[in-house]
């Protein structure tokens, strides 16, 4: 469910150019449901604060659920604003042959950890730019099983 806006992609991306993406609102996230091959995504931007407001918030205002293959992501940028982590790499994400550009998260807090999170995330042959997250409060980069 969105309530401000944002993007959801339920099916796969494959052979194409989307973006750049940019959402604003309490609750604009920007989701990627299936893979993503060759491919390439825009600058992604989330503006606003991200609220919890459904069973759907855990994932954060940017997810990537599965593989990434023989593609490219220009950046990720967003605002803090949510206590789930703020960029998701999923249990499926598989990042292969790609290249993922910077990754900046800003503004963490107590109740709202600035965080990037590649969980069970297999990188090959891809190169990551910078990842930074920052704030007045915590911030985390977590490479997880």
């Amino acid at each position: 469910m969105l309530y401000d806006g944002g993007v959801i992609f339920r099916g796969p991306i494959e052979d194409s150019f989307i973006g750049p993406i940019t959402t604003y609102g309490g609750y604009s996230p920007a989701w990627f449901d299936g893979y993503i091959r060759r491919s390439n995504i825009g600058a992604i931007q989330i503006h606003e604060t991200i609220l919890a407001l459904d069973g759907n918030s855990t994932l954060g205002p940017v997810y990537f659920k599965n593989q990434i293959e023989s593609s490219v992501v220009e950046s990720i940028w967003v605002r803090v604003g949510s206590a789930y982590p703020t960029v998701f790499f999923g249990t499926n994400s598989a990042i292969s042959s790609s290249t993922i550009g910077d990754i900046v998260v800003e503004g963490g807090s107590e109740t709202a950890p600035a965080s990037i999170v590649l969980r069970n995330s297999s990188i090959s042959n891809t190169t990551i730019g910078n990842l930074c997250t920052s704030g007045p409060g915590n911030s985390y980069i977590f490479f997880c099983d």
